[in-house]
């Protein structure tokens, strides 16, 4: 039993490829594919190419988008990579742009870019394709990465479909936000109800949400009483804010605090500042939901 364990183990491992000096991985390109995944909150577009590993494209709210491989063997060798954006092998003229440089620290490596993965993106809907150049610490080349865009059109725009409909912010940027008030002031700012509107374009994708925490503060400065009142009208503004705007009041739950809660000294003008506050929290059911802390 031991001896057949160990040969089916060496049998597994030396089946795995190995990434090769010299060479060029590329998927054969009748059997290119490109797929896409996603969900309200999610958009991935990726490929495999053969030996090497998965290519992918992936998109949350409030990030940028990001370039992905995860290479099926790791990087011993490698010290960093240039991508370049091609010409199809089958183009008389072929060329390569540089498009961005990473040093290499692992074998699942990330580009974030709103720009230069966008128009990488882009391009390759365009006809264009894809290469990825593996240096070692002498700047000698050991290997290169070709993509291409064969069958890349119907689920690039699937993909395109999803990155349209993403809304602007994701839970961990919702489930904590704090707007910070002036001294006295009572209705919202643009800048806060541009971020309520954010609020809202998620509420209105996440159908899981239980409850909406709405709690309000102000700092010491003047009575107790009329701090409490402060308050109060400052957690009522935001709440109707809300309402007007399709979010159901059941879900909604206001306190005022008042100048009670500090969670800064009140004694010098940027912790007053901090202190003037009205927090909004976000609660939902994650055994229903599609969305992932990632």
């Amino acid at each position: 039993m031991f001896n057949f364990r160990r040969n089916l183990f060496l049998l597994v491992f030396f089946m795995i490829p190995k990434l090769a000096q010299g060479v060029t991985y590329q998927t054969p390109l009748d059997l290119v594919k490109w797929e896409f995944k996603g969900s309200k909150f999610y958009c991935e577009l990726y490929t495999n190419v053969e030996r090497f590993g998965q290519i992918s494209f992936n998109l949350e709210p409030n990030k940028p988008l990001a370039l992905e491989m995860k290479t099926y063997n790791p990087l011993k060798n490698a010290s960093y990579i240039i991508l370049y954006l091609m010409r199809p092998s089958w183009n008389e003229s072929l060329t390569l742009e540089e498009i961005k440089r990473e040093t290499l620290r692992k074998s699942r490596i990330i580009y974030e870019s709103r720009n230069e993965i966008t128009r990488l993106i882009d391009q390759m809907g365009k006809g264009n394709w894809m290469s990825l150049i593996f240096f070692d610490t002498k700047a000698k080349e050991l290997f290169r990465v070709n993509i291409s865009n064969i069958h890349l059109i119907n689920s690039l725009n699937q993909f395109n479909n999803c990155r349209r409909n993403l809304p602007k912010l994701g839970y961990k940027d919702v489930r904590d936000l704090v707007l910070n008030y002036s001294s006295g002031q009572k209705k919202l700012s643009s800048n806060q109800k541009n971020t309520l509107n954010n609020l809202i374009d998620y509420l209105e994708a996440d159908n899981q949400i239980e409850k909406i925490l709405i709690d309000s503060h102000t700092d010491n400065i003047g009575n107790a009483i009329a701090n409490l009142q402060l308050s109060k009208e400052r957690a009522d503004d935001v709440a109707t804010y809300l309402i007007d705007y399709g979010v159901s009041k059941d879900l909604l739950e206001i306190r005022a605090h008042g100048d009670r809660y500090p969670i800064a000294k009140n004694n010098t003008k940027k912790g007053l500042s901090i202190n003037r506050r009205v927090t909004i929290r976000v609660l939902k059911d994650w055994s229903k939901s599609d969305e992932k802390l990632r």
